[in-house]
């Protein structure tokens, strides 16, 4: 069992390290792109909400950023250290997430993954996510999406799901 918590700003460090290891899976399905990619700046961690999944040690080994985009809550980051990987902390992770959505204003809690990853869409689907239609799309998703191409990313690959909250 993992004790979900508050991160503390002295663990920052550690949850880039966490995202530098999780990130090495998309390697293996060639997305050698999301190596390459920053790591959630130590500030926007400050920002929050983050939460962190900790060992029986206290150590954090997952952590989810969350945060609002146009109105929505807003999934930013979540990694989870593959030695760690199938054993609930994602899915913990992502329902303290819901739990904090439902007690903001948003209708709705946003996310940007991969369609063809196996942890990305399916895992998703499995927490009540769907493919959000671009009818639904507003300035910032829309910016959001733009910025996505600007990395280098294969938007063909890429979708935005969401799960209403209400």
């Amino acid at each position: 069992m993992h004790r979900i918590r508050k991160a503390r700003v002295a663990e920052f460090g550690r949850l880039n390290e966490i995202e530098r290891i999780a990130d090495q899976l998309y390697a293996t399905v060639g997305l050698n792109l999301v190596l390459q990619m920053q790591n959630v700046p130590r500030d926007r961690l400050a920002e929050g909400p983050v939460w962190v999944a900790c060992d029986h040690a206290d150590v954090p080994v997952g952590f989810l950023l969350a945060g609002e985009i146009d109105g929505y809550a807003y999934i930013e980051q979540i990694s989870v250290l593959p030695d760690h990987g199938r054993k609930g902390i994602g899915s913990t992770l992502m329902q303290t997430a819901l739990a904090w959505g439902k007690t903001t204003p948003a209708r709705a809690m946003v996310l940007s993954t991969y369609r063809d990853v196996p942890w990305n869409q399916p895992f998703y689907e499995r927490l009540g996510f769907v493919e959000m239609p671009e009818t639904e799309w507003n300035e910032e998703i829309i910016a959001a999406r733009r910025l996505e191409a600007e990395q280098g990313h294969d938007l063909e690959r890429r979708l935005f799901m969401w799960r209403k909250l209400r």
